[in-house]
């Protein structure tokens, strides 16, 4: 059966080509101004100072950009890929294309629960560095030997728990993940447990 060209609607296959690059170039340049704007606005608040404070700041730090510079560049690309799959979502609407909106949509939702996940691990990590530094205030500095394993044991389960948590509440398969953290966990636990009982032992002996 040969296909009739002459039933084809061109003119609305060439618009919905042009909303679909219309779709992917307004992307692109959001995502341009996002980067100079969040950079800019977090520059001028001072985060990249505030951030030096918590570990998760010095490790961005450590790779190479200010976490203003860091934020900017992820939310950039985050805007990149969300026009260029809206752009190949709007198409869809045509059978050739109908197999991808399933698959694409998936990674959309993706994107936004990776973003979710983000958000909340960086303020879960500078929530749980501010609740151990308080330990660490709290405690005199003849105490501060014995605290620091346990300190920091809690410190890596609490930030384990951060990511979990995220993960999940971004809607992120964490199942596989549970599976290679608990062996780690139990792990931590050994080796704190064996480091206070020593710092205990030692202790004693020299009283």
């Amino acid at each position: 059966m040969m296909l009739n060209l002459q039933s084809i609607d061109w003119w609305g296959i060439l618009v919905d080509i042009a909303i679909a690059v219309l779709i992917a170039v307004v992307g692109v340049n959001g995502g341009w101004i996002a980067r100079w704007l969040i950079n800019y606005l977090l520059g001028k608040i001072g985060i990249n100072d505030w951030f030096r404070r918590f570990n998760i700041g010095r490790a961005i730090m450590r790779s190479g950009y200010a976490p203003s510079e860091l934020f900017g560049l992820i939310g950039s690309w985050v805007i990149y890929l969300l026009g260029f799959l809206y752009a190949i979502l709007y198409l869809t609407q045509y059978p050739s294309l109908q197999p991808l909106r399933e698959p694409i949509s998936l990674v959309i939702s993706f994107i936004y629960g990776f973003v979710k996940a983000f958000i909340i691990i960086i303020i879960g990590d500078i929530l749980v560095d501010t609740f151990i530094g308080y330990i660490y205030k709290s405690e005199s500095t003849s105490q501060l030997a014995s605290l620091v394993p346990a300190a920091e044991y809690l410190r890596i389960i609490f930030y384990i728990v951060v990511m979990v948590y995220a993960l999940q509440l971004g809607g992120l398969p964490v199942e596989i993940l549970w599976g290679l953290i608990t062996p780690v966990i139990w792990g931590l636990t050994i080796i704190v447990v064996v480091l206070v009982a020593s710092e205990a032992v030692r202790r004693v002996r020299t009283q």
